[in-house]
């Protein structure tokens, strides 16, 4: 259940954060757009939905794919994992149990006795 809940915190975040770079996008091309007078930019800002959609879903997308990547991936509810480098990772579960993994789960050491 504690899983599902991430998962749910998780999509929230990216969405908040994708409207907010979708945004950023949009000003930096009216700010370019004001100073160069560029064709091609004030194409694109003559759709400003499209544009600030596009660009949101490129970085949810990418967002969500980070998320689920080795460096990306720290857990989801009452699982955490740290990547400490050359495939070993630091996990902990339920806050009681710390343990050291590579990435195959073929070697694992408890961290405190």
């Amino acid at each position: 259940m504690f899983a599902l809940f991430s998962l749910i915190a998780l999509i929230v975040k990216i969405a908040v954060l994708a409207s907010i770079y979708g945004a950023i996008v949009l000003l930096i091309f009216g700010i370019i757009y004001k100073v160069t007078k560029n064709e091609w930019v004030g194409r694109r800002l003559k759709r400003k939905l499209f544009l600030w959609w596009i660009t949101g879903f490129i970085y949810s997308i990418c967002s969500f794919v980070f998320a689920f990547s080795y460096w990306g991936d720290r857990g989801f509810g009452d699982f955490a994992r740290i990547p400490i480098g050359y495939g070993y990772e630091v996990k902990n579960i339920d806050g009681s149990t710390t343990y050291f993994e590579d990435e195959k789960g073929s070697y694992s050491r408890q961290a405190f006795l």
